[in-house]
């Protein structure tokens, strides 16, 4: 028979209550010092929790599922390690499915994940193209927590903990403006997605604000995918743009190829500022400026919210962009 909590109890010299409490993660006034004393005798009896018997006895599985978009998931590499983390530190464990874009099959993404009797649900919908009144029904019908991480019609549900979108295209427009560019492309995804609308919106205020001319001429959409990125500088140059805000990793480094293919120097001749990068380009060593929608905080607040739960909806919060500058963009010079 493995090691129990009785064991651990009784070699710390404490309650099993006390050893649940502090083993569980649950708010309580136990002192560091007694914390620790439990923390290293379950360390040294290599205690391992049996989360069926917990579930079993609790009702809870100290599990949380994420939904992900199926064909680019890979963009989500710093979502998914800041849930597991998140997760991690709050006593759950981390369910990833993979979906595709439409309402139907998030729907039968959360029927098969409730079989597994999780705790809550998160959902990022930004790829979504429409919202149906049968997945809202869906999602109103659970008595469990379901997070939404992106915008639904340009929305902000309840129980949703979000990217500032149209706030981070704002700053990183106004943010070029400040540097003197005023030929400000604009290289995103699909145009029926919701994050689009919102990123567009806030390149629109900012120029307006600033009294420049917007024009859909500098603004170039696709999928996620470096080809975008490609084409998009190399038609946009054609317009004079000085700089660009290219939103998501992917196609910022088709963007970056493109502009090295051409032989343009950045920040010298052309100023680049990015959405969302991830830790991928500092992998590949490129020291781009950009946007961070803090995917850590974001989480975080998703698990927090679903640790908490007490059956009432939770007003929608946005998390607020940073703009991180890494040299990638430079005053405007008539050369550029």
């Amino acid at each position: 028979m493995g090691v129990t909590i009785k064991d651990v109890a009784k070699k710390s010299g404490v309650s099993v209550t006390t050893v649940s409490l502090v083993l569980n993660k649950k708010s309580n006034r136990i002192s560091e010092k007694t914390r620790q004393l439990i923390e290293d005798a379950a360390r040294e009896l290599n205690y391992i929790p049996n989360h069926n018997a917990v579930s079993l006895v609790t009702k809870k599985s100290k599990l949380i599922a994420l939904l992900l978009p199926g064909d680019t998931y890979y963009q989500y590499d710093d979502f998914i390690r800041s849930m597991e983390y998140a997760c991690r530190n709050a006593g759950y464990s981390l369910n990833v499915s993979l979906t595709e874009h439409t309402p139907e099959d998030i729907i039968t993404q959360i029927h098969d994940v409730l079989r597994y009797n999780v705790e809550g649900i998160v959902i990022d919908p930004s790829l979504l193209s429409e919202w149906s009144d049968e997945l809202q029904k869906e999602i109103d019908k659970q008595d469990i927590p379901i997070i939404l991480t992106g915008p639904v019609l340009g929305q902000s549900p309840v129980n949703s903990i979000m990217p500032a979108h149209r706030r981070a295209a704002y700053s990183a427009v106004k943010h070029l403006i400040e540097l003197g560019h005023e030929r400000i492309g604009l290289i995103t995804g699909p145009d029926t997605l919701a994050v689009t609308v919102e990123m567009i919106a806030g390149y629109r205020a900012a120029l307006e604000e600033n009294h420049i001319s917007f024009s859909e001429d500098l603004i170039y959409c696709g999928p996620y995918h470096p080809s975008t990125g490609k084409a998009g500088i190399r038609n946009l140059k054609e317009e004079n743009i000085s700089a660009a805000l290219v939103v998501s990793e992917s196609i910022t480094f088709g963007a970056m190829y493109q502009l090295s293919a051409e032989h343009i120097k950045v920040p010298d001749r052309f100023s680049l500022i990015s959405y969302a990068m991830g830790s991928a380009a500092e992998t590949l060593d490129l020291p781009i400026t950009s946007v961070s929608i803090h995917l850590d905080r974001i989480a975080r607040k998703s698990v927090n919210l679903i640790r908490n739960y007490s059956g009432e909806t939770s007003p929608p919060e946005s998390v607020e962009p940073t703009i991180i500058d890494k040299g990638s963009t430079a005053p405007y010079t008539p050369d550029n």
